[in-house]
């Protein structure tokens, strides 16, 4: 299976940097599993972590989940915190009793559920069938559990959030991810704004989600030489794009997606859209802008 990323996006992408840039894969991000974990103050059923820590880099988690002798408990929960799971989800999901999502990452752990798609599909059809086992984990924070709990090798899974899924679909020129959106209308220094707020959709296939990961295998080749050599120059982006987890693959998406610079830019019948983040409010926008005399639609800010 080949991606028919769009030319011109790719360009683009390419030449918005000259040289590598440098990112450390050592920065620790996300909360201290600890303080995420006794945020919840009721008993937890199913889940019974015996040794959490305080915050970890990307490679120090990646270290940790190849320890055998720590309990898949304690990686869950060190993975979510990492991950920035919210406070709201978190509550949410240490709710229920976790012992049919936990078996699944026990099963992916142990390499019983050998490929990507099926952890994918697993992960999925337990949400779909029974919300109450996995309420506030949807794939955003479960590709998390499969990337880290997989064993390294050629095919591992990818994490698919909201920002990893709006990017591949701007370079494919489709809806590769499907992605649910809310958005309202607001008034910003005096501009009418159109705010919408995008998660990945739960119906998303095992199958899709397979050919995202494909996409985002595949765009370290496509991005020719820079883009190899950017890509083994480093691991993470700093902010949240550490916790992508995606390595050298998702370098140019965690630029694109986390990096927040206006770096791609998409124009059809006159209209030219780029991501970014707004100074104003420091929400990250896609914004939507025409020549003066073709304005006719606000900009478009992501949530």
């Amino acid at each position: 299976m080949t991606t028919a990323f769009v030319p011109k996006h790719i360009e683009f992408l390419k030449q918005s940097y000259s040289a590598p840039p440098q990112f450390s894969e050592n920065e620790k991000v996300g909360a201290s599993p600890r303080k995420w974990f006794d945020g919840f103050k009721e008993p937890t059923v199913g889940l019974y972590p015996k040794k959490l820590g305080g915050r970890l880099s990307r490679a120090e988690l990646l270290a940790m989940a190849a320890q055998e002798d720590v309990e898949t408990d304690d990686l869950c929960i060190t993975i979510l915190a990492w991950g920035g799971m919210r406070p709201a989800n978190r509550n949410s999901l240490l709710k229920c009793d976790a012992a049919r999502w936990l078996k699944i990452a026990n099963r992916i752990r142990s390499g019983k559920i050998a490929t990507r798609h099926s952890a994918f599909d697993e992960f999925a059809t337990l949400r779909a069938n029974d919300g109450a086992a996995m309420n506030g984990m949807g794939a955003a924070y479960f590709t998390k559990l499969i990337y880290f709990l997989m064993p390294r090798g050629v095919g591992r899974g990818l994490i698919l959030d909201q920002w990893a899924g709006l990017s591949v679909n701007l370079l494919v020129g489709s809806e590769l991810v499907k992605m649910d959106e809310t958005s309202s209308w607001r008034q910003v220094k005096g501009d009418l704004k159109r705010f919408v707020s995008s998660r990945v959709s739960d119906v998303n296939t095992a199958d899709e989600y397979e050919q995202f990961c494909i996409a985002i295998e595949e765009l370290g080749s496509t991005l020719g030489t820079v883009g190899r050599q950017t890509l083994r120059s480093a691991r993470s982006c700093p902010a949240v794009a550490p916790r992508l987890g995606l390595g050298e693959n998702m370098l140019w998406l965690s630029v694109l997606a986390h990096f927040r610079s206006p770096l791609l830019s998409l124009t059809t019948n006159g209209t030219v859209m780029a991501l970014r983040r707004s100074g104003e409010r420091g929400h990250d926008s896609l914004l939507i802008s025409r020549p003066a005399a073709q304005q006719r639609v606000p900009p478009l800010h992501i949530a």
